[in-house]
């Protein structure tokens, strides 16, 4: 199974929430262009998940997808 990918969301209009599991603090990226920014458009969403680190305390977050 291939999973989903940031191409899939990129194509379906989802917004990418990503919440720091240390300080509370929550990221939304939505769009073509702020989705390509986290990574490239063939990353899993499970991999993006392991590899993005808060900008503010370093500690790993959670992925939150939301539909509009």
């Amino acid at each position: 199974m291939a999973g989903i990918t940031i191409r899939d969301l990129i194509a379906e209009g989802v917004a990418l929430q990503i919440r720091c599991t240390g300080c509370g603090k929550t990221y939304v990226y939505q769009g073509d262009f702020r989705l390509r920014t986290v990574a490239t458009p063939n990353m899993r969403i499970r991999d993006l998940q392991f590899a993005l680190r808060c900008k503010v305390c370093r500690a790993r977050g959670e992925v939150v997808m939301t539909i509009p």
